[in-house]
């Protein structure tokens, strides 16, 4: 990381993802329990995992590279 500043913004940010995420996937869960049994719905489960995990880290370099911008016209 460039600065305190940019590691700081990326945990915070990433928990705030983490535990929005973590909800919608909690629904989605159940959703898919009622819908699917046994073996099949933890395979489903297990593959979707990955999904929010990918758009979490895409999601915070993002938001990282706008901040690390916009600090840089400020200076």
């Amino acid at each position: 990381m460039k600065s305190q500043l940019l590691w700081d913004e990326a945990n915070r940010y990433s928990a705030e993802l983490m535990i929005r995420y973590g909800l919608v996937y909690t629904l989605i869960g159940l959703i898919l329990s009622f819908l699917f049994e046994g073996t099949y719905l933890s395979l489903v489960i297990t593959g979707l995992i990955f999904v929010p995990f990918t758009l979490l880290i895409i999601k915070t370099e993002q938001h990282l590279k706008e901040l690390d911008e916009e600090l840089e016209r400020k200076k």
